[in-house]
């Protein structure tokens, strides 16, 4: 009996041999090189930080959810809101120098603070992306009364962060960021300190 016989293998770009591996197109599931399963996704996350300034211990927590739209494959923007509580508390050198946090002789200060903001987002390579936001905050922040001690009051407040960040995905339609963002107005009367650390979760949804 004759041996059967096979079509000659035909090279390609992909194939200089002629030769296919078997998942040899394939990608990690809802990895980067994936195009995005749907156009829209939800966005939120959580962020701790902390600084000192003005006398001021500052600790913060936030979280901040938000829509995003998918431009392209690697590039998206979207609009969300802002919720931040924060604790401040005197620095050892103020202390020294006499200054008390107010007459009532309270040890910290908190606050909470709620806002409006847009952010984008650019996958530069693999999981690893950009991510630039602005917020505008209607904010509860203290300052330095006449007596040497400190008062709350409310102020709207402009953050203009950015940074990197990395995406650990989850199957196609969830994932984890870890993002580090620098406060470009980190002054007393900034809402977040100067380096904040985000905890992102993100949903894709739709179609």
């Amino acid at each position: 009996m004759p041996a059967p016989e096979f079509p000659a293998a035909e090279p390609s770009p992909n194939a200089p041999s002629g030769l296919e591996f078997p998942n040899r197109k394939a990608t990690k599931a809802g990895g980067a090189e994936d195009k995005p399963p749907t156009k829209k996704f939800l966005y939120t996350n959580f962020g701790l930080g902390f600084s000192s300034n003005g006398g001021l211990n500052q600790f913060n927590v936030s979280a901040a959810p938000a829509i995003g739209f998918r431009i392209t494959d690697k590039f998206a923007l979207g609009p969300g809101i802002s919720y931040a509580y924060s604790s401040y508390s005197l620095t050892d050198a103020a202390k020294n120098a006499g200054y008390v946090l107010n007459a009532q002789g309270d040890n910290s200060i908190k606050s909470s603070s709620v806002g409006l903001k847009a952010f984008a987002q650019y996958i530069v390579y693999k999981e690893f992306f950009v991510h630039a936001e602005y917020e505008v905050t209607n904010a509860e922040l203290v300052d330095v009364d006449s007596n040497n001690g400190f008062y709350k009051y409310k102020r709207t407040v402009t953050t203009p962060l950015a940074g990197i960040g990395y995406r650990s995905y989850l199957g196609q339609n969830a994932a984890v960021d870890i993002v580090g963002l620098y406060n470009f107005d980190n002054t007393i009367y900034s809402l977040y300190p100067g380096l904040v650390i985000r905890f992102s979760f993100l949903f894709n949804i739709g179609r």
